[in-house]
């Protein structure tokens, strides 16, 4: 059940629209349209001896909302409601809608087309028409996931150094700004605090209920190796590459320590930027050719990385934004 609408203008100006108390807001919310999912266009062509047609291709159109508002004076004249109207809804300006209900909370860009008063009736109206390009509603929080989790080894119940010195072998472990492999010892007493869990594959259970969900990549060079760069998705059969050549051409004096490398597939903003300290590069020439974009469906995804070099000593975190058909 639809609770509360909470529109914000170009100002930056909230309002909210409670359905059960109008009176804080001076509106009522007699009817809203466009809340649910958006039709698409189906395209076919006919075969001359076949049945039928044929499919060739599909597009969801963008998304129409039609607000109705009934004014509602208390302690403001029909006048002032209206002219509040024309401020939260200025025509021609982009708008945020967000939606909430019992069970979800989610979000619409838009920009306003028109509104439409009834100044010369007995109960004033104003009906609002917001078009939305991205026809798709968006959760109102991102969802952030590191492929490189930090694992807990140590509890401070007691310690007690090893007065021998002896050593011993660990795995994949950080240690004082070291990262010690299976061949490396390290003295028993050393306190191992935790390991860096850094699986071939992992599964992302996306909540939202559309599929090819872009997202953002964030790869944090933890050390001055790195090779043959692929990230993917087994679920969708998709893998997007790096090319070392092209990244030793673009980036100055090759990737150090504190680099980030950021490959974003959100629409609207796919691309791939380099960062160090203050300095940005465009390294999009760096994706190698018909490499893929990576998305995400709505479920479960078994996403991977891996390089020749650099694995265990690189962060990758990915941030998305989960989407839903409507309300």
């Amino acid at each position: 059940m639809l609770k509360t609408v909470i529109v914000t203008n170009h100002h930056g100006e909230r309002y909210e629209l409670p359905l059960s108390n109008p009176e804080e807001s001076g509106f009522l919310i007699k009817n809203i349209t466009g809340m649910g999912p958006v039709n698409t266009s189906i395209n076919t062509s006919s075969g001359a001896l076949s049945p039928g047609e044929f499919f060739n291709s599909s597009k969801i159109q963008k998304r129409n909302i039609v607000i109705d508002l009934i004014y509602y004076p208390e302690g403001q004249t029909v006048e002032e409601l209206r002219l509040l109207a024309y401020r939260m809804f200025e025509v021609n300006t982009p708008i945020d809608v967000e939606f909430y209900t019992d069970h979800m909370a989610v979000v619409a860009h838009g920009y306003v087309e028109s509104q439409e008063p009834t100044i010369f009736a007995e109960q004033c109206e104003v009906s609002i028409s917001i078009l939305c390009p991205d026809p798709f509603l968006y959760a109102l929080g991102e969802t952030q996931y590191s492929m490189s989790d930090l694992l807990k080894n140590f509890t401070f119940s007691f310690f007690n150094p090893d007065p021998l010195g002896e050593t011993k072998t660990i795995e994949d472990t950080y240690y004082d700004g070291v990262y010690y492999d299976e061949s490396t010892s390290v003295p028993d007493s050393t306190l191992v605090f935790g390991t860096y869990d850094t699986s071939a594959m992992k599964t992302i259970h996306n909540k939202g209920n559309i599929s090819g969900v872009g997202l953002d990549i964030e790869i944090v060079i933890k050390d001055s190796g790195l090779s043959n760069f692929i990230f993917g998705n087994y679920t969708r059969d998709e893998m997007l590459k790096l090319d070392d050549d092209m990244l030793g051409a673009i980036v100055p004096n090759g990737l150090q320590n504190g680099d980030v490398i950021t490959i974003s597939s959100v629409r609207g903003k796919k691309s791939l930027i380099f960062k160090r300290l203050n300095q940005i590069l465009n390294i999009l020439p760096a994706k190698v050719y018909n490499s893929d974009w990576i998305y995400l469906d709505s479920g479960d995804n078994d996403v991977y990385y891996s390089c020749d070099a650099g694995s265990e000593t690189i962060d990758v975190t990915l941030r998305y934004t989960e989407g839903y058909a409507g309300v």
